[in-house]
């Protein structure tokens, strides 16, 4: 990591023998429409109340509806639950290509990407950084870890679908 944080990865069965697979697949090719892979790569966030949320818009700032709908949000489920819902992308929508070793190597360029921006940003806080495969879609989100709340790690191989979660921090 560029920006000397700590990083922990697990992955559940089903995702282990995926990347396998993928690793073993060679170099493919994933097609990414140009005007996602800036909001896949280094999209928007902010700060909001003690959260870490991405913004689905493509402005550097929030606009006002939304920044009080997040705050509402916030209140009534709280910070985790809140990052985890809003901070959630469907990497598939950002593909052109549907090969699914090609878009798990997508997810794990975002994965260490996401990891190295957040890092660097908030060096003061620890972030998870889950990925699910369900046969169909990578879903791909973080959520900041915070003190005292049940961590998702030991939980790993109780997934049903591939899934993996990397801890940086």
């Amino acid at each position: 990591m560029a920006f000397g944080g700590s990083i922990v990865m697990r992955a559940n069965r089903k995702m282990k023998e995926l990347l396998d697979e993928s690793s073993r697949a060679g170099n493919l090719r994933a097609q990414i429409a140009l005007h996602d892979l800036h909001q896949l790569l280094s999209p928007p966030i902010h700060e909001i109340d003690g959260c870490i949320i991405i913004d689905g818009g493509r402005k550097e700032t929030i606009c006002v509806s939304r920044l009080k709908y997040i705050e509402k949000h916030i209140e009534e489920y709280g910070k985790t639950l809140s990052e985890d819902a809003f901070n959630e992308v469907l990497v598939n929508a950002c593909l052109v290509t549907r090969n699914r070793e090609a878009l798990l190597k997508v997810g794990l360029m975002v994965v260490s990407v996401w990891s190295d921006m957040l890092g660097r940003r908030f060096p003061h806080l620890r972030f998870c950084i889950p990925m699910s495969y369900d046969g169909t879609n990578l879903i791909m989100r973080f959520f900041t870890i915070r003190e005292g709340e049940t961590s998702i790690y030991d939980l790993v191989e109780s997934y049903d679908e591939a899934f993996m979660l990397v801890e940086v921090g």
